[in-house]
């Protein structure tokens, strides 16, 4: 696999796309309590996030970047911020929650 650099935490990472042709950074090394199943070629690797309870058998698992990048609510757009009328921001290394302003 080819492998990146995350410009935010300088983890090692690797690009992949769902059959649907979304991108995603995942973590370089398999580990076990991943969700991400890495296929293809190096030049054109696929993901597939398992469904809750699913296993891989006689896969190796990964994880999402986004899930594991010490900065990676810096990273969301604005729209993703918002949930359920909570704002997301970040304080240094702090992840506050606040309500959004009217």
């Amino acid at each position: 696999m080819r492998t990146a650099t995350c410009k935010s935490c300088g983890a090692s990472i690797v690009w992949a796309t769902s059959m649907q042709g979304k991108a995603m950074c995942v973590d370089a090394e398999p580990c076990e309590g991943g969700n991400v199943v890495l296929s293809g070629t190096e030049r054109n690797l696929v993901f597939r996030v398992l469904k809750k309870g699913e296993r891989a058998v006689g896969e190796l698992v990964y994880r999402s970047h986004f899930a594991t990048c010490p900065n990676a609510v810096r990273h969301r757009t604005r729209s993703e911020r918002y949930r359920n009328d909570k704002m997301v921001e970040t304080c240094g290394d702090l992840l506050l929650l606040g309500v959004r302003d009217g």
